[in-house]
């Protein structure tokens, strides 16, 4: 097909959106805005200062009356939430760190021969923090295994793993009730 024949057919095709060109300049300011705000509270969270760093932002786009209803939605929406935000605290706004650790989690979790949740789940908070020797070394000097599995038994019963070999063996004596 030619290039010609290609945009004409693309034109009739598209026709329809014609109607929509004065509305385009419209929802790209609406875009604009909430990607901002969306980029301001992925980076900074959330805090008093959130409005004014938020105004500054946008400061060069012309809130024509159109877009005046939507732009007060947008105040509000930070009015409301900064109510749940203490004077000198920032909050995350976000679910993007927690989604990215539970992803390495994941990650890390296809790599253990048995998925007890119970063994591995320890591992969570060591992705939030860069470990060095010295943590390494204090840990393992101040926590036994035996604690650890002892916690472990304490705070989530028995697992799964040990339940099956109870069942399998036939050896009811075996069977912790939880």
């Amino acid at each position: 097909m030619s290039s010609d024949k290609l945009e004409k057919r693309l034109k009739y095709k598209l026709a329809w959106l014609d109607k929509y060109q004065s509305e385009i300049p419209l929802w790209a300011t609406m875009i604009e805005m909430t990607r901002t705000l969306e980029k301001q509270l992925k980076i900074s969270g959330l805090n008093k200062e959130s409005p004014n760093h938020f105004y500054k932002k946008i400061s060069h786009l012309l809130i024509s009356p159109p877009l005046e209803l939507f732009y007060h939605k947008i105040v509000n929406y930070l009015k409301n939430e900064l109510i749940k935000v203490k004077d000198n605290q920032t909050i995350m706004a976000t679910s993007d760190v927690l989604e990215s650790i539970f992803g390495k989690y994941k990650n890390f979790s296809k790599r253990c021969p048995l998925k007890d949740f119970r063994q591995t789940l320890l591992t969570i908070p060591l992705l939030t923090m860069k470990l060095t020797t010295n943590i390494v070394q204090q840990a393992l000097s101040t926590v036994r295994c035996r604690d650890l599995s002892e916690w472990i038994d304490e705070i989530f019963g028995q697992s799964m793993l040990s339940k099956r070999r109870a069942v399998i063996t036939g050896s009811l004596d075996d069977m912790k009730t939880a």
